[in-house]
């Protein structure tokens, strides 16, 4: 044995040498697509539309370490619905925001007053004045947020998780219902 290793100690060292320079070739491979991953995430956070492709572990330290109002959010929902965020896939937060100053007033026909008005809630309402029977309409607004979350429940069996049920799209409102009409997942 001694003696082979002797002999061929070159083609050895060559075919270790091989080896060693194909796993460290994959490593850099890997650490740069990791880099293109985490630039294109941040050029994504500094356009209005946000995507970010995370891993499962920068997921949960997004969730539990940053400062983004939409960050706590998404926090506060798995809390409150006891999501798992091992089981997501994917997480979108849709926020709606309108609110108009009229220029243009609207004249509405009402009876003999002369007060203010503001009718609405947290998710839509108008405010104005009612005078000489009408109301004219000064101020609308409309705010309403929608979470989407793709979520897979963990089988268990006496307690203890032995795989995932397929994922469902399970959808939040602060304002009413969410009926997602359409949805078709990305092939791996």
């Amino acid at each position: 044995m001694i003696t082979l290793l002797l002999k061929y100690w070159k083609e050895i060292l060559a075919i270790l040498m091989v080896i060693a320079i194909s796993v460290l070739a994959n490593m850099l491979y890997n650490t740069s697509q990791d880099k293109a991953r985490a630039e294109e995430n941040v050029r994504q956070m500094q356009l209005i539309n946000t995507t970010l492709t995370l891993t499962s572990k920068e997921f949960k330290d997004l969730l539990s370490k940053s400062e983004q109002r939409t960050a706590k959010h998404i926090d506060s929902l798995f809390k409150a619905n006891k999501i798992n965020p091992k089981g997501v896939q994917e997480a979108h937060n849709i926020v709606n925001n309108y609110y108009k100053k009229d220029s243009t007033n609207i004249y509405i026909p009402v009876t003999n007053a002369l007060t203010p008005i503001s009718v609405g809630d947290q998710c839509w309402g108008f405010s104005g004045i009612m005078n000489n029977q009408k109301l004219e309409i000064k101020e609308k607004y409309f705010h309403s947020e929608i979470d989407l979350v793709d979520y897979a429940k963990p089988k268990k069996f006496l307690f203890i998780r032995v795989g995932w049920h397929p994922p469902e799209l399970k959808s939040f409102s602060d304002c009413g219902t969410v009926t997602v009409r359409s949805y078709k997942r990305a092939k791996k």
